[in-house]
């Protein structure tokens, strides 16, 4: 195995630096496996190869030439070399590594944290930062934004924006608990710490809210003392529809209480009502949809997780459907020949998820994404870039689709491939799911 490995490294002709960094990684992954390698190869008194001297050579050359007044790099340098298996000094210095025994020692040494004087702070109590994130899950709701927040396990990660039902100062002195434990800063920084993703969204309604307030102060006074609006948490698309009722009749409604503060009050009230109802008249629908839509993934995603985690040999799951197009070149700056079409192209973007059962393994998972100068998003291009699956499909005797086009005449065109190509006269059993949500 070893002679076929480096006659594989031979035929590539491969430097002798990457035959070290090989070499490097070999050796650390055997570490992994047998804990205990490094020790026995130091006790054994084996030599490095003429090759990995190479490397050697090269951090010696990198400790010289190393800033001698930098000390943090000088230090991570040393701490590298002792993580890479040189146990002591002399065991570097075979190799042309030359340290000081004053910076190995330093390296050596592992600095605890200073603890600080004086009372823990109030930030690092874990009940008390479980108090904040109770309370600002509790009063916030989602929205339809996505933002990075840090993980532990990863770099980042995608979370949704929630945004706060009211201001954070109003929570905090709302909140018994909250008053007893902490100031108000102290609530304000464990928030931005340890929910960045709660945040105050500009809204429309509280735009709404402030621009006819500040045209009558009593304006909400009637919709606010309703009890139909006084829980909690409201649905957001029932309380733009109670918004939209309130502000159509509410000059006609209270007409006898806005004539006795001023008459050019109803007029300058029209002038803020008209712009505001029809900008209502749009979010309900908006909300709505967006509702309808996350009623309907999260079906659509529990239905299709279950479907894939029940797959079984010869049955196959096929997730696919078309992208927005794409305008290529893309670039930063737009030039005068790419906007007036001259200099730039079209293409249709395909993307398909196929999922293969096997036999007691999980289920092999494909990933397709094709871009092509066909822009015509029909059942015959569709059937064309499914022809590369064609192939995997040969030994499958039941296909489940996963569709958004609904049931007319380009699916059934569509579905008739299936039928055609990839099990050439065989037998199939063909499943649809489209995606509706059904009341």
């Amino acid at each position: 195995m070893i002679r076929d490995i480096f006659e594989g490294l031979n035929a590539r002709k491969s430097g002798a630096t990457e035959i070290a960094n090989f070499l490097v990684l070999l050796l650390r992954k055997a570490a992994s496996m047998y804990p205990g390698l490094a020790d026995e190869l130091q006790t054994l008194g084996l030599s490095m190869s003429c090759r990995c001297r190479d490397l050697a050579t090269v951090l010696s050359e990198l400790s010289q030439n190393l800033p001698s007044r930098d000390h943090k790099v000088r230090t991570a340098f040393v701490q590298s070399v002792q993580k890479g298996g040189f146990k002591n000094r002399r065991s570097a210095k075979q190799f042309g590594i030359h340290i000081s025994r004053r910076v190995w020692r330093t390296a050596s040494t592992t600095h605890k944290p200073v603890s600080r004087l004086g009372r823990p702070r109030i930030r690092d109590d874990p009940a008390v930062v479980d108090l904040v994130k109770s309370s600002a899950l509790r009063n916030s709701v989602e929205t339809s934004k996505f933002m990075m927040v840090p993980s532990q396990n990863a770099k980042s990660k995608e979370v949704v924006v929630r945004r706060w039902t009211s201001s954070p100062l109003q929570i905090y002195l709302e909140d018994e608990q909250l008053l007893a434990k902490m100031s108000y800063m102290s609530f304000t920084r464990i928030v931005r710490a340890e929910c960045p993703h709660v945040r105050k969204v500009n809204s429309f309604i509280a735009n709404m809210r402030a621009d006819l307030h500040a045209t009558y102060d009593k304006y909400f006074q009637h919709f606010d003392d309703a009890e139909t609006v006084a829980s909690d948490n409201p649905d957001p698309a029932s309380l733009c529809r109670k918004y939209l009722l309130y502000v159509n009749q509410h000059t006609q409604k209270y007409r006898k209480e806005l004539q006795a503060v001023s008459r050019k009050l109803i007029f300058a009230l029209h002038e803020k009502e008209g712009p505001v109802e029809y900008e209502l008249q749009w979010l309900c629908k908006l909300v709505a949809a967006y509702q309808f839509h996350r009623v309907s993934s999260n079906l659509q995603s529990d239905a299709c997780s279950a479907h894939i985690d029940a797959l079984g040999p010869g049955e196959a799951i096929l997730w696919c459907d078309w992208k927005q197009n794409l305008s290529i070149p893309m670039t930063h700056v737009q030039t005068g020949d790419q906007y007036w079409a001259t200099a730039r192209a079209e293409v249709s973007c395909f993307g398909a998820v196929l999922f293969l059962g096997q036999e007691a393994e999980r289920p092999r998972k494909i990933n397709v994404l094709l871009l092509s100068d066909i822009i015509e998003q029909a059942a015959l291009a569709a059937s064309q870039q499914l022809s590369i699956l064609a192939k995997e499909l040969r030994d499958v005797s039941s296909i489940t689709c996963w569709f958004d086009a609904g049931p007319h005449f380009r699916t059934y065109s569509l579905l008739v491939w299936f039928q055609e190509e990839p099990v050439r006269g065989k037998s199939l059993k063909l499943s649809v799911n489209w995606y509706l949500m059904l009341a």
